[in-house]
């Protein structure tokens, strides 16, 4: 029992602040597809396309 409550501390989800659900063009002719956009607590969302604070566009190691 003791194990279960230690991995369940060790994988806890990220705190989140805010949850967005919007939507992205899909390929020609196909419907918009659903995205869920979550936001770190205190950090206000941002509009679609507005650079990160952090000035990433994306994770880290992601080139855009």
């Amino acid at each position: 029992m003791e194990a279960r409550r230690d991995l369940a501390a060790a994988t806890a989800a990220p705190a989140v602040g805010a949850v967005e659900d919007r939507t992205v063009a899909g390929p020609e002719g196909a419907p918009p597809i659903p995205v869920r956009v979550y936001h770190p607590p205190g950090e206000p969302a941002r509009p679609p396309g507005e650079a990160s604070t952090t000035g990433r566009a994306g994770p880290p190691g992601c080139r855009v």
